[in-house]
């Protein structure tokens, strides 16, 4: 049986991989979107998203480092992804 949280993964926006895997490496929002070439506003927006999607705070900010969260987890798939 597939739970909720399977079922939103699943439907999620593959673009939002894209903007997580920049804030993981990045740990700026500001950083993030000069990275992407995207404005601010969209990468936040789309950090909203992922909140959502990890049910997480996703607190792009050094703390990131010292405290694993939920959507940490998923960093090593989601970068193995990107980079096939």
């Amino acid at each position: 049986m597939i739970d909720i949280y399977e079922t939103e993964f699943r439907k999620a926006d593959l673009n939002l991989l894209v903007v997580f895997a920049a804030l993981m490496r990045e740990r700026s929002v500001t950083r993030a979107a000069a990275a992407l070439h995207l404005s601010q506003g969209a990468t936040s927006a789309a950090l909203g998203r992922l909140r959502g999607l990890f049910d997480d705070e996703l607190s792009p900010v050094p703390v990131w480092a010292s405290s694993p969260r939920r959507a940490q987890s998923h960093w090593p798939a989601v970068s193995s992804l990107l980079s096939a």
